[in-house]
């Protein structure tokens, strides 16, 4: 709705996609906040400290656990040393067969994209030619 308003405020697009970033960002913290929520406790205490990826991915495998977010990234280069897909669709299609062998189900990703990205200083920036991106 806000979106058919915009012309109208007349605000621009930088302003605008960030009020609109900001306001998807609302359901999103919603929901991981009741799903957080809903889970039990000592399950939570349990899990803290558990460690690195590949602790996690045996404690799956074992039952010790039965579920854990994990990075596809992380699934496909790090847990099954594979590198040469570039495509997302593909890694993750990839990720649930190799993982379904295993007898362990990889869901859909969330929905975000956790590519790196590289912040410099504005006067690094200009040192080496950076240019800006902004959406």
């Amino acid at each position: 709705m806000f979106a058919l308003i915009i012309p109208i405020l007349e605000i621009g697009i930088k302003p605008a996609v960030i009020v609109l970033f900001l306001y998807a960002l609302l359901s999103i913290i919603k929901n991981t906040y009741i799903g957080i929520n809903s889970i039990d406790s000592s399950s939570i205490e349990a899990g803290k400290e558990l460690g690195g990826t590949m602790i996690v991915k045996q404690a799956l495998l074992s039952g010790d656990i039965d579920i854990s977010l994990e990075y596809t990234g992380t699934g496909y280069i790090y847990l099954l040393k594979q590198s040469e897909l570039k495509d997302s669709k593909k890694i993750n299609e990839y990720v649930k067969k190799e993982f379904g062998k295993q007898g362990i189900t990889w869901l859909n990703p969330l929905g975000f994209n956790n590519t790196y990205a590289f912040a410099v200083k504005e006067e690094t920036a200009k040192n080496i030619n950076l240019k800006k991106c902004l959406i």
